[in-house]
């Protein structure tokens, strides 16, 4: 009896180890905006933001203190050696619109194509880590 006991708390420690360990794995990086923004309607203020990507999922996650953006990506460039962290916007007058978001291989579609559509040629600017 006292065996299985033992073993039924190992086999437990086991289980409790293999589910941390198939977690989502997300890798997270900071980028300091220094101009407000609109995505996905909303405007966002000037200021740091946390990107954080989760590859089980295929999401790039863009989080600051008013809130955030998140959106299915698609893989591209080599998985093992990208680490590239960006966010890319279209610049239309005064305004900035959040065009696209990388975290590592995952780089989202472009997230402000309506405002493409509206108005042809906007200024591209780009934020790296």
């Amino acid at each position: 009896m006292r065996i299985t006991v033992h073993s039924q708390i190992l086999a437990s420690a086991v289980l409790a180890l293999a589910a941390l360990a198939t977690h989502p794995v997300m890798a997270q990086s900071r980028l300091n905006v220094p101009f407000s923004f609109v995505a996905a309607g909303k405007i966002y203020p000037a200021g740091a933001y946390t990107v954080t990507r989760d590859r089980n999922f295929g999401t790039v996650v863009l989080h600051g203190e008013n809130g955030g953006v998140s959106s299915l990506a698609n893989p591209s460039g080599d998985a093992k050696d990208n680490t590239k962290i960006s966010l890319k916007f279209d610049r239309i007058g005064r305004f900035y619109y959040l065009r696209t978001m990388q975290a590592g291989q995952l780089v989202t579609p472009r997230l402000d194509s309506k405002i493409k559509e509206t108005i042809p040629g906007p200024e591209v600017s780009l934020l790296e880590r």
